[in-house]
């Protein structure tokens, strides 16, 4: 069940409702605030990340809030210069019983690529635009298959990534990659192991690849009763951090950097300060380079 907030209601002095556990250290904030652009794009790039996966609900109508985010975001970002670059994590296909049409959603893809994809900030992988998914297996690979044909016949290139793990979807998609690690809430869940099985699919494949780290999870102020993986005093990211690193992947992708409804945040907070922005510029720093000094 989904708990409702108000942010206009304060829980205690200088403290909103806005459904999170963490408080951001800025305060609550628009997300096309040319301010927090700037220092999002700064803090971001400081730490070593070099990519901010969107995500993205547009309906290609061009009014949706994250695609009117997006275009904010990119616009100051090329007009200042401030060297961020950025891809869709292509998400909303879920909410519904049923999945959206084939047309709806190829006509998503395509108003996508074709506002986005040639734009110098986003992310391309050689000449093509990259495509994240979310939920992919809400098709089968088989209607994927019809969606991903149908856009490239209409003359829509673009490499799509998926976040299942199986045969028949690597046949479809160009790559892998993940939001959530798998088997995230198994207890004693092992992270290299789970990684290193699911890249040996895109290796086998020759695919590009990318597994992702998360600090912690706590969605419990936004769903009832909700889920939580404990932080553990930055243990739980370190644990992700090394299963990335011993996978091989060629992209370490962190979630969240300002998912603060599920408290998977890096973003500095009140409470945390910035702790995981110094965690992550450590990691990423021996992702890229294999050095620790």
């Amino acid at each position: 069940m989904i708990k409702t907030h108000d942010p206009e209601k304060f829980l205690s002095p200088n403290r909103r409702d806005i459904g999170a556990t963490n408080y951001p250290l800025k305060g609550p904030y628009d997300s096309r605030d040319p301010e927090i652009i700037r220092w999002h794009i700064k803090l971001a790039r400081e730490t070593g990340v070099d990519v901010f996966v969107v995500d993205w609900w547009g309906d290609a109508g061009g009014k949706e809030i994250s695609d009117v985010n997006m275009k904010a975001i990119m616009d100051l970002n090329e007009k200042e210069k401030l060297g961020m670059r950025f891809c869709i994590l292509f998400d909303g296909l879920w909410t519904e019983k049923q999945p959206p049409p084939l047309d709806t959603t190829v006509a998503r893809i395509e108003y996508a690529i074709k506002k986005f994809g040639k734009r110098p900030s986003y992310f391309r992988v050689g000449d093509s635009p990259a495509i994240f998914t979310y939920a992919t297996q809400v098709y089968p690979a088989s209607t994927w298959s019809e969606i991903i044909g149908r856009v490239r016949r209409d003359g829509y290139s673009a490499l799509f990534f998926s976040d299942a793990f199986s045969d028949e979807y690597a046949e479809v998609f160009d790559g892998l990659q993940t939001y959530s690690p798998p088997g995230l809430f198994e207890p004693n869940q092992d992270f290299g192991k789970a990684y290193k099985n699911a890249a040996q699919l895109a290796v086998s494949r020759g695919e590009p690849y990318g597994f992702n780290v998360i600090p912690g999870y706590d969605d419990t102020k936004v769903r009832q009763p909700g889920r939580i993986l404990p932080r553990e005093d930055g243990a739980t990211y370190e644990k992700l951090w090394k299963a990335v690193l011993s996978s091989g992947c060629q992209w370490a992708l962190i979630t969240s950097w300002n998912e603060w409804h599920e408290g998977t945040e890096i973003e500095p907070s009140i409470e945390l300060g910035d702790r995981y922005l110094e965690m992550t510029k450590t990691f990423s720093k021996i992702f890229k380079t294999g050095k620790t000094n």
